[in-house]
């Protein structure tokens, strides 16, 4: 039987972690700003258009930091029960946000955690989404501790919905497939 939660979170504050495939550098072990070096990244987020449908207005007049590498879309499910459940009907909030050198899912100011208006009551799931790379999700509901989600998507493809079907594995640390 599911426990009952007796509170309801409605402002949630996320500590994400997570790496592309694609700008990862071995050597280095972070990812390459070269986008941003560029001025490549666009100024408004980029996942109005098919497949994501998002029609956020996030935006920044600059990228707000030299480190940042590219935008993400984050997709809150929540479920009563596991990752296979964690279906597109259970998405309860979607946002864009900015994606630094290190892996860290930041706000638009660039440093700070990403914090995402919904109400979270039962088992939640997370997709990170990226226009370049396969989505991931995590295997195990994530835990409120002390105001924040915690997760890092890199820690070990065990932690990754699907495994090593699910991400590259990076040296032991996971990554979204570059696509």
């Amino acid at each position: 039987p599911k426990e009952t939660v007796e509170f309801e979170v409605r402002i949630s504050t996320f500590d994400l972690m997570v790496y592309l495939e694609g700008p990862f550098d071995i050597s280095s072990f972070g990812m390459s700003t070269t986008l941003n070096q560029q001025n490549s990244i666009p100024l408004n987020q980029p996942y109005n258009s098919s497949p994501w449908f998002y029609n956020g207005n996030e935006s920044v007049s600059a990228i707000p930091d030299p480190e940042i590498i590219d935008w993400v879309l984050v997709e809150l499910r929540q479920t009563t029960g596991g990752p296979e459940t964690a279906t597109q009907s259970t998405i309860i909030a979607r946002q864009a946000a900015l994606l630094n050198s290190f892996g860290y899912i930041v706000g638009l100011d660039g440093i700070s955690n990403l914090r995402i208006d919904a109400v979270i009551n039962d088992n939640l799931f997370i997709v990170i989404h990226h226009r370049n790379h396969l989505p991931i999700m995590n295997a195990e509901a994530i835990p409120y501790f002390g105001g924040t989600y915690n997760f890092d998507f890199t820690a070990s493809t065990d932690y990754i919905y699907g495994g090593t079907a699910g991400c590259k594995d990076l040296l032991g640390s996971a990554a979204m497939v570059a696509g």
